[in-house]
């Protein structure tokens, strides 16, 4: 923590994992992953995209859902 807030604090554009709502993921939108960011004064200023093959993409969607699912069923109580 005291990393990215010394990033923040002196724009020192890092690429550091943090997590953050995504929206440039196919089948993740609105969905918070820890992913790759360059960060710096202003926050996240880009995620970094994934290399990743068709097992992962499948993987991380089927996290997403995951998520997203339990995200619903606390809405509903």
């Amino acid at each position: 923590m005291a990393h990215i807030v010394d990033v923040l604090l002196h724009d020192q554009r890092a690429i550091l994992t943090t997590c953050s709502r995504i929206a440039d993921v196919p089948d993740c939108e609105g969905v918070t992953l820890s992913l790759p960011h360059l960060i710096g004064s202003e926050g996240i200023l880009a995620t970094l995209p994934l290399p990743l093959n068709d097992a992962e993409r499948e993987g991380l969607r089927r996290s997403a859902k995951i998520v997203r699912e339990a995200i619903q069923s606390l809405n509903l109580q």
